[in-house]
């Protein structure tokens, strides 16, 4: 697009166009090559820096969950990171419809609801109650209570009352299990029986008679799927106890070991894995008693501190398939170890982690909250081992932790008064992925399972929670990097439309920022979604964050030391604009709004405190949105020449083109023109030709086809006298053959010094002539045109195609008639 874009360079005003500016409904690939390179520049997004957090973490520790509490000091509501384990005791799971031992029973108030009471002791024996129970012992902790003792209570009410509160808690549970048995009799039994201390042993047994009798009866129709095993089958069991596992647990008794002996303990445990794993009685194959013992053996041992006999009884219980206060206890255990990454092998070599992605294909969020953000925080951390990340992938994770986003999200949606709880689940959930896309084979499975769709869904409900949001851009960011990937998340309009929202939300968490500025990119270099480029909240969230990063950087971040941030945080904004702005319907959005273009100005004005990439976005930002809107610039024309003289040094060569591209469009109009040749700008551009570097070349050539518009002008004069012509058969030797556009473009340039031409002799030396003539002819020959390129068959198949049809389109017409021209003044004046 050569030709069209040096008509919109500098048309000439009542005058012919010249010969080589093509009709606009011609079109060519060469012409959409040449309008992409030469006036829409796109930036290469450069990913954010994130250095890795030092340690392993829960939660990070500088910011806090504005969603999951009112109050922002307040983080009770989160599970904690560091815990001990040494209190860790087992919980018999049999007795779940007793209370705990954290819930002790209280004595009972109401005396109505307790057994009948005796006659109203004197003022003699309630005056010599204190002193009695106080000489009582109280029963040893682990007795068992026994049935008389509980009975005993009706003719003494106070002094049964305190021993039953000082009792241990299966004492309270027995108590109060047989009190409600009573108390649900028949009242005439109770009152038949008020001072008979064997009638709540007969109510007890005739309930439990007539249980047993009704169980019985429902069992006869029900005999070919019994719920116990069989016969035989307990009875192999218990042998395998009684012989094998007793005497290993006997080995693994607190009171038989030391703390020197910790091999002898993992040589057991793990005998113990190996003998549960060969006999498949693993889960609850073992039954009740036997496996709550082998349980509480176990628990035991979590006071030690030797990681591999931790781990080897975290496998244990896991695979035990232990629930409630246990399931939370080992989960805890897990996340400590996965914390070190010394351990990380030790995870290997036990294969734990398929039994952790067991656990969390089956509990649900809400009743298993804690226990979900422990194990899902020991994935997020041991995914960041590539040889874990790589076991947890071929053990289906991404399915599973899919399958646990899906719940959390039906949660979120439903904004349910648990919502808010899930939260703290979401960050470890999220994190998990965003490790876990460090693997090339996991994106697939990513789309397959709709992980973007509902992080979008998850993002709209808890757009105010800073922790989500930040694991959320990682996440995203790092999957916007795969073009399928990224497409996905450009075509989920909730998704596009969500993060300009982040954007002013959380305009002062750099890290969101970055991250959000770098999907909003690469989004915008293959969304199909019109919406995205028209988005006025995305133009709004962009006026705020320039106008609030660049007032800081320039009043505090010099001053502070500290604009390493501010400045990443620039970059990021002012390419996101840059390259949404190759888009016109963007472009022509942003050249509305007259802040964005005075903070783009602003932030070249700063260039001495910022950094070289933030210059060149910022000037490639202003050349893209002059390209498609050459009036809302050129308003600030004396600005951005004063800035652009300053930076046509050689310091710095990319700050230099992008400078020189800006001109390409300003010097479109006549005004610009005429500021560059008083400036004597043009006679740098000059100098520049003599550059080696293509690219920079060749928008010289580009800024020197507007400026030689004009016959008799004064850049014509000076392109005379600093030997323009000469320079520019320098880059025809040196550059045709790799570069048929450029070509093309310093023979546009040598058409325009010539128009109007009368002499020659005037224009150029008898010398340059001839090597005009030879170099020319010898180009249009495709014999000797491409003779370099034949000469690799490789490099012929990939660019003969290309190279065949920019040579034809663009390069043949122009030195065809330059030819023409030149041989007509020869004719003229001979």
């Amino acid at each position: 697009m050569a030709t069209r874009s040096v008509k919109k360079r500098g048309e000439r005003k009542a005058q012919e166009t010249p010969f080589y500016l093509l009709p606009d409904k011609v079109l060519a690939s060469s012409q959409i090559i040449d309008e992409a390179r030469r006036s829409l520049h796109a930036v290469p997004v450069r990913r954010p820096f994130t250095p890795a957090t030092d340690g392993r973490h829960l939660f990070s520790g500088n910011r806090r969950s504005v969603l999951s509490r009112s109050n922002e000091t307040d983080r009770e509501g989160r599970p904690p990171s560091v815990f001990s384990m040494s209190s860790s005791k087992y919980y018999n799971e049999e007795m779940t419809s007793r209370p705990t031992s954290k819930q002790r029973l209280s004595p009972i108030i109401n005396e109505d609801l307790l057994l009948p009471q005796a006659p109203a002791p004197s003022s003699t024996d309630i005056s010599l109650q204190p002193s009695v129970a106080s000489l009582s012992p109280p029963p040893p902790p682990h007795s068992k209570p026994s049935l008389p003792e509980l009975k005993a209570s009706s003719s003494s009410p106070p002094t049964s009352r305190s021993r039953i509160t000082r009792s241990a808690g299966k004492e309270r549970e027995r108590g109060a299990m047989e009190t409600k048995r009573y108390n649900s009799g028949d009242s005439s039994k109770r009152k038949n029986h008020t001072n008979d201390t064997s009638s709540l042993t007969n109510v007890a047994t005739e309930r439990t008679n007539k249980t047993e009798e009704t169980k019985i009866k429902e069992s006869t129709t029900a005999r070919t799927a019994p719920t116990d095993k069989p016969v035989a089958a307990r009875a192999h069991t218990g042998q395998i106890w009684e012989v094998e596992l007793k005497p290993l647990l006997d080995r693994l008794d607190p009171k038989a070991t030391t703390s020197s002996s910790d091999s002898l303990l993992i040589d057991a445990c793990t005998e113990v894995w190996v003998l549960l794993e060969k006999h498949s009685l693993l889960g609850k194959g073992l039954g009740g008693k036997r496996r709550s013992a082998l349980l509480k053996s176990l628990f035991a041992l979590l006071g030690h501190k030797e990681p591999k006999l931790l781990l080897i009884l975290a496998k244990i219980i896991l695979a035990l398939q232990v629930t409630g206060s246990n399931l939370l206890n080992v989960s805890k255990l897990i996340f400590s170890l996965s914390r070190d990454e010394n351990n990380d092998q030790l995870f290997c070599k036990e294969n734990i982690t398929i039994h952790i992605l067991s656990v969390l294909s089956s509990i649900d969020p809400v009743v298993h909250h804690d226990t979900l953000v422990y194990l899902l925080g020991s994935i997020k951390l041991l995914a960041s081992n590539p040889q874990l990340r790589d076991e947890l992938i071929q053990h289906n994770c991404i399915e599973t932790i899919a399958h646990c986003l899906k719940k959390c999200t039906e949660i979120v949606v439903s904004n349910d008064t648990n919502s808010v709880r899930t939260a703290d689940v979401l960050v470890q959930l999220i994190s998990g992925l965003r490790n876990l896309s460090d693997s090339v084979v996991v994106y697939d499975q990513f789309l397959a399972h709709s992980i973007p769709l509902y992080i979008s869904l998850i993002l709209q409900q808890h757009i105010n929670n800073t922790e989500l949001v930040f694991n959320i851009s990682r996440l995203l960011s790092k999957l916007s990097l795969v073009d399928r990937c990224c497409t996905a998340i450009g075509e989920i309009k909730l998704c596009t439309s969500l993060l300009p929202t982040a954007l002013t939300t959380h305009i002062q968490q750099e890290d969101i920022v970055l991250r959000v500025c770098f999907i909003l990119s690469n989004i915008s270099t293959v969304a199909s979604n019109a919406s995205v480029y028209t988005d006025q909240s995305l133009i709004k969230a962009l006026e705020l964050l320039l106008n609030h990063y660049t007032q800081s950087l320039s009043d505090g971040g010099r001053e502070e030391g500290d604009s390493t941030k501010t400045i990443d945080v620039l970059i990021k904004s002012v390419s996101l604009i840059a390259n949404m702005s190759v888009h016109s319907s963007f472009a022509n959005e942003v050249n509305t709004n007259q802040e964005i273009m005075n903070q783009l100005i602003a932030i070249l004005e700063l260039s001495d405190t910022s950094s070289e990439e933030l210059t060149v976005n910022t000037l490639t930002a202003i050349n893209n949105l002059s390209f498609h809107s050459q009036d809302a610039v050129l308003q600030y024309k004396q600005q951005l020449i004063q800035i652009i003289l300053q930076y046509l040094v050689p310091d710095s060569q990319s700050v230099m083109l992008e400078s020189i591209r800006v001109l390409g469009n300003l010097t479109r109009d006549k005004s610009v023109r005429d500021l560059i040749s008083d400036m004597r700008i043009d006679e740098i551009l000059l100098t520049l030709l003599d550059s080696k570097h293509v690219e920079l070349v060749y928008a010289v050539c580009g800024v020197l086809v507007n400026v030689t518009m004009e016959p008799g002008g004064q850049c014509i004069h000076v392109f005379k006298n600093n030997n323009g012509v000469k320079k520019l058969l320098d880059v025809l030797s040196h550059f045709s053959r790799q570069d048929w556009l450029l070509s093309s473009l310093a023979c546009k340039v040598l058409w325009n010094y010539s128009e109007g031409m009368t002499n020659i002799n005037e224009h150029y030396t008898e010398e340059e002539v001839i090597t005009l003539f030879h170099l020319l002819e010898e180009y249009l020959d495709p014999a000797t045109a491409f003779f370099d390129c034949m000469n690799d068959e490789e490099e012929e198949e990939v660019t003969d195609d290309v190279s065949d049809r920019l040579w034809t389109n663009e390069f043949v017409p122009v030195a065809t008639q330059i030819i023409t021209k030149l041989q007509q003044q020869q004719r003229l004046v001979t």
